[in-house]
């Protein structure tokens, strides 16, 4: 199923080739790192996390290790009730 793939950093860069035939749901990566909205990463453009209304319904990866858990706070005060996917937590 789609979804959204929240990080474009080396966190992401190691897990895309892990996902394997999986990576062609990925419907859009998002950062909130200003520095990368609009670069390409791999197959897509990064987004700045304003574009995830966009994307309602389908549910967020957060490929973050360190601040998986402060990305999730901040997606829960943003948006409502998104479907949340963490890796670590």
């Amino acid at each position: 199923a789609p979804f959204v793939l929240y990080g474009a950093g080396s966190h992401s860069a190691r897990l895309i080739p892990r996902l394997g035939d999986k990576a062609q749901h990925i419907a859009a990566v998002v950062d909130g790192n200003a520095n990368l909205h609009g670069k390409r990463f791999g197959d897509w453009t990064v987004q700045a996390p304003g574009a995830l209304p966009d994307y309602a319904g389908l549910p967020i990866v957060i490929s973050s290790f360190r601040a998986e858990q402060a990305i999730a706070r901040s997606l829960r005060e943003r948006l409502q009730a998104p479907r949340l996917v963490l890796l670590y937590g």
